[in-house]
């Protein structure tokens, strides 16, 4: 049940901002897993404002060529995609695969 899921995620990212604080790798972590479940219950807006700033925390925390500040980028980019901005998507995805074409 994505619900469930979400409610679970969202404990865990209010658990992780407390005891880690908001920019710890695991914190990150939790974000992500509920912009996920966000996402499945097709709550994209909600998804895509926490990939956001899972990205930007993630780019200042470890850097923009880290590979799960690129898994960061592309989430936001489906995200884009789903909710019908496909050129913010198609920035997003080019960037990303740049960055990992540099890093090869």
């Amino acid at each position: 049940d994505h619900q469930r899921a979400a409610r679970l995620h969202r404990l865990c990212l209010e658990g992780h901002k407390e005891v880690l604080g908001e920019k710890h790798p695991g914190t990150l972590t939790s974000m992500d897993d509920l912009a996920s479940s966000l996402d499945a219950m097709s709550d994209r807006s909600s998804a895509a404002e926490l990939n956001r700033t899972c990205l930007l925390l993630r780019t200042e925390v470890l850097g923009e060529r880290h590979p799960e500040t690129l898994a960061s980028m592309d989430s936001l980019a489906s995200n884009l995609r789903a909710m019908g901005d496909h050129q913010g998507s198609a920035e997003l995805a080019q960037k990303s695969l740049q960055l990992r074409i540099e890093e090869l």
